[in-house]
């Protein structure tokens, strides 16, 4: 085995996730080379550092003590103090596609909205020239065929 993957196992050798075999083999590389063993070694005092930094050092407090500590606090000025950061975009491309998302939101309902009544004036247009024509043809009883024939006939009067 070469260091490389003894290294690289060293994190899962300390948390105690290697099988059984692999652990073996590990520990007899790092007993053989002492680079290695130095890593280890590294990376422990490493994470007892962080332990003992992340750990509360003073005496346990009871859930009396701690209702006394909550009473004495604001809890405006102590809960709701947080401010969101500044939104920051790095690069030219995603700013180009944030401007375009913002473009897209802020025009594309008009844009919507005058196509929709494009569509709709269009559409209706045809439809009241022929109504015109029409209603011109029956004026003048120039209409192909006569409107009560074309009727059908209703059965209540038979």
């Amino acid at each position: 085995m070469t260091c490389h993957y003894i290294r690289r196992d060293i994190p899962a050798l300390i948390d105690g996730d290697l099988r059984p075999r692999r652990r073996e083999e590990v520990c007899q590389h790092l007993a053989t080379c002492p680079a290695c063993a130095d890593e280890r070694d590294a990376l422990e005092a490493m994470l007892e550092t962080a332990d003992q930094a992340l750990g509360y050092q003073g005496e346990p407090l009871s859930f009396s003590a701690l209702q006394s500590q909550m009473k004495s606090i604001d809890p405006i000025e102590q809960i709701v103090c947080y401010q969101l950061p500044p939104l920051r975009i790095p690069g030219t491309v995603p700013r180009f596609a944030v401007a375009m998302l913002l473009l897209l939101v802020a025009a594309g309902p008009l844009y919507a909205y005058r196509h929709t009544r494009q569509v709709y004036t269009a559409v209706q247009t045809p439809f009241i020239s022929q109504e015109a024509t029409v209603m011109a043809a029956l004026e003048d009883g120039e209409f192909p065929w006569d409107m009560k024939s074309a009727a059908p006939e209703d059965d209540s009067q038979a």
